[in-house]
This record gives structure tokens, sequence and C-alpha cells, in this order.
């Protein structure tokens, strides 16, 4: 069972990322986002377990899109399965459903996460050094996308003051828009 929680986390702002992407900027869901990107604990674990995705991004790309290193960094981390997706909008729907993502270690202990990934579209293995910029995978129809394919994108520690997972703010190099969610749709209304 996901539980929604109030953390008074109030990370620092990374920077020297570059877009995970080439080409427009659409956020399908930023900051602060209203279907996955809160703090919650998971519950349906031995020990229950709390996240904090508040700041992660998706970005509405179509399946097929090259995802680029957002940073230096070493391939720390994948998943390659057969592609399942859940187009629904409910965490519990959501939440069981496997996703493809490649995870990158940088030289600040900080990593990122690029999720909903092609299953053929991986580049590297762990352990090998990826330039900021190099093609590390292409996007699909995987994990919980919602009614819009997107590239989640997140940079996160673990460990963090008891949470297992939490992510950072993240400032972009070659972007300089905002990621909140809240005023990235209220800028599209008006």
């Amino acid at each position: 069972m996901i539980r929604r929680v109030t953390l008074d986390r109030k990370p620092e702002l990374q920077r020297g990322y570059r877009l995970p992407f080439e080409g427009d900027v659409q956020i399908s869901q930023g900051n602060n986002g209203p279907w996955s990107h809160f703090s919650f604990q998971n519950n349906g674990r031995r020990t229950p377990t709390t996240y904090d995705f508040r700041f992660s991004v998706d970005f509405k790309v179509p399946p097929g899109t090259q995802v680029i290193a957002a940073k230096d960094g070493i391939q720390c981390g994948f998943y390659n399965a057969p592609e399942e997706c859940y187009e629904g909008e409910d965490i519990e729907g959501g939440w069981g459903v496997k996703t493809n993502f490649v995870f990158l270690r940088h030289e600040n202990n900080m990593m990122t996460c690029y999720s909903h990934l092609s299953r053929e579209g991986f580049r590297f293995r762990d352990g090998e050094f990826v330039k900021q910029g190099e093609v590390i995978a292409e996007t699909g129809m995987s994990g919980w996308i919602g009614p819009t394919p997107h590239l989640h994108f997140g940079v996160f520690s673990l460990l963090v003051d008891s949470v297992y997972m939490a992510t950072f703010p993240v400032s972009f190099d070659n972007y300089h828009g905002t990621l909140d969610h809240a005023e990235v749709f209220s800028a599209a209304s008006n």
C-alpha cells in the first residue's frame, strides 16, 4: 500500500547537468507533480520504505527518442525486461508495473535515473564510463507511463535522512525554464 508522507527535506540544487534528450522541452509532470512526484511510504514491503520523488521530471517524448547522459558517470544499474505498461493515473495500479531503466553514478556520489526505456535501446553495461551527451538508451513503453509517453528523469541519492531514495532539484545548463509542475501548467493555461 502506498501512503503519501510529508518530509521536511530541503535538498540542495544540483548543477552541471544537461537535458537527457535533444529537442524541444515539453513537461508532462514536473517537480511536485500530482501523479507520482511526491514523498510516499511503500508499506507493501517487509519494512515500510520511504521515497522522495518530489524533484523528478517527466519529459514528454515519443517512444524511440534517444536518451543521453545528463552528466559524466558510470552505469551502475539497469533493468531490461519485456515491455509492459500501465497507462492509467492511479499510483496503486502503476507502482507494480516494472519499468526499464538505467542508473548512472556521478563523481559527487549523486545518481541519475532514466526510466521508461525500450528493451532494445540499451548502449552500455554496468561499470562502463559514459560521457555527458552520449546516447545511453531509447525511450519505450515500459512501466507506469500514464496517458503520455515520456522519459522519467531524476537526480537522486540513496539513504538520505532515513529516506531510501531521495531526489534533488536539478538545474540544466541547456534549459532555463521552470521544472515545477504547478508553474509549468499555470503558464500553459495562460
